[in-house]
């Protein structure tokens, strides 16, 4: 349950996150610094499994994690591995193709299905989908990506609606992105952007920033329709590395 959007520019990129959770689970554990594989990286902690749904590195690569609710009806119970532990493990690539290439080796049935959204400075971005039987690797043709529990479809029509009328036609500037990310539209419940449901609420923003030198991560730790108070984490960007091989 969470919605991403993304904006490239020529110096980087921004990345925009809505976290939606059962109020059942624990609170997460803010964004902080940590090291992994000599890489530093910068990413909450969900303290119900201790993985993590989105990070960046110093590298400037990011990664984010979607739920595929869909696909997860028609997979049989088992002993599943915290997919937000895949993420974490993933967290430390210098670029795109090294990530990929990793993940394409493990054995994901361990996992259950989702989406993984991995962005990087130099204007590429993908879209890692894991149905349970298949892995795909593409570039997404539609933005915001969006995921829910509750009347998946319907959920996902309507926020892609309300991203297109608000966009009309135009790309959209980061304030745009962040008022999107925070709307009731049509009105505050299971179908807005910004969720509230009895059982279930957007639970954290994150707004991720890549420039040419720095990693900026403002976490809204709440619903970002009420929550003002910002958990600020800086990280210097390393000089961009030559390209890896696919």
């Amino acid at each position: 349950m969470c919605t991403v959007s993304w904006l490239f520019s020529n110096q980087g990129y921004q990345l925009f996150f809505n976290r939606d959770e059962l109020k059942s689970r624990q609170r997460a554990a803010r964004p902080s610094l940590k090291t992994l594989h000599q890489t530093q990286i910068i990413a909450p902690t969900d303290t119900d499994a201790g993985g993590t749904w989105i990070t960046v590195n110093e590298h400037g690569l990011s990664l984010c994690l979607l739920n595929h609710y869909a696909a997860q009806q028609v997979i049989d119970q088992r002993d599943w591995i915290s997919r937000g532990l895949l993420v974490r493990a993933l967290s430390h690539f210098t670029d795109t193709n090294m990530l990929l290439s990793q993940l394409k080796a493990l054995k994901l049935s361990q996992y259950r299905p989702f989406d993984l959204l991995a962005l990087s400075p130099n204007n590429q971005v993908w879209q890692a989908h894991w149905d349970g039987f298949e892995l795909q690797i593409k570039q997404p043709t539609l933005m915001p990506l969006t995921s829910s529990s509750y009347a998946t479809d319907k959920v996902i029509n309507c926020r892609l609606k309300h991203f297109r009328n608000i966009q009309k036609g135009q790309p959209l500037n980061p304030e745009q992105l962040r008022q999107y990310h925070a709307s009731h539209a049509p009105e505050a419940g299971a179908f807005s952007v910004c969720m509230h449901r009895d059982n279930g609420q957007t639970v954290s923003f994150s707004h991720i920033r890549v420039d040419q030198s720095q990693v900026y991560f403002d976490y809204y730790d709440g619903s970002p329709c009420s929550t003002d108070e910002v958990h600020k984490t800086r990280l210097a960007r390393l000089p961009a590395a030559p390209p890896s091989g696919a």
